[in-house]
């Protein structure tokens, strides 16, 4: 019997209208189907409540509007998002990130394929405003030359010595 794929609650604290078209296509083109997303806007007006809501007719998962009555910021808007989500896992995506198609599912393969995964992490590219990549910083460098398990010590220690 196959069980049902886990829920993951896809979290953003919203702010900035300029790229969120692009996060929610990268979100509503993924392979992996069982999400749902969590919207906290701390935006001035309604534009993205608006596309949100366009967007929703497109959507093969729920998506859970907040307008934050006053601004929360990111820290308080995401813990808002996590407070809300319904999902075993939680992914947190920014109003200018953008997901390659693949991205929740192999997060979620990467956390199921051993029972003491606690934590899975993705390498990160950015961007120009033209779409084009940018040279990695030391926050976005992918120390190692494949996938890597790494235990909470010895990522500690890594992280010490890098």
């Amino acid at each position: 019997m196959t069980s049902k794929p886990s829920l993951v609650s896809v979290i953003m604290p919203a702010y900035k209208l300029q790229y969120m078209e692009q996060v929610l296509d990268s979100l509503l083109s993924q392979s992996y189907s069982e999400l749902e997303l969590i919207v906290c806007d701390d935006s001035t007006d309604g534009d993205i409540a608006t596309l949100l809501q366009q967007k929703q007719e497109q959507a093969d998962f729920p998506i859970h509007y907040f307008k934050n009555g006053l601004r929360l910021g990111e820290t308080v808007s995401t813990a808002k998002g996590i407070k809300k989500a319904k999902g075993k896992y939680i992914k947190l995506l920014h109003d200018d990130d953008v997901l390659e198609p693949d991205a929740i599912a192999s997060l979620v393969a990467a956390i199921e394929s051993e029972p003491d995964i606690a934590l899975v992490s993705s390498r990160r590219q950015r961007i120009d405003e033209d779409g084009e990549p940018l040279p990695d910083i030391l926050a976005t460098r992918f120390p190692f030359a494949s996938d890597v398990i790494i235990n909470g010590p010895e990522l500690v220690s890594f992280l010490g010595d890098h």
